[in-house]
């Protein structure tokens, strides 16, 4: 596991999660409960050694609706 602060470009929330795996930019990701669904817009690796960040990976996110989410879906089984 992966631990993860999630950053939400557009009201610039933060929260911290844990990830089984890494996404890649443009995948969409389903968060915590059934209604959170985001875009991944970035991704930045952290340093090892540095002791102030207590996560791995910083992952910049934009919140979409499911009816997107289900769409990106459809469109990779293509």
């Amino acid at each position: 596991m992966y631990k993860i602060c999630i950053h939400d470009i557009i009201n610039r929330n933060t929260f911290v999660t844990e990830l089984s795996t890494i996404p890649v930019v443009s995948e969409t990701i389903e968060i915590d409960s059934p209604q959170r669904f985001y875009v991944v817009r970035g991704i930045t690796k952290n340093v090892p050694d540095c002791q102030a960040c207590p996560h791995e990976v910083d992952i910049y996110v934009e919140k979409i609706n499911k009816e997107y989410w289900i769409n990106c879906l459809f469109e990779k089984t293509q």
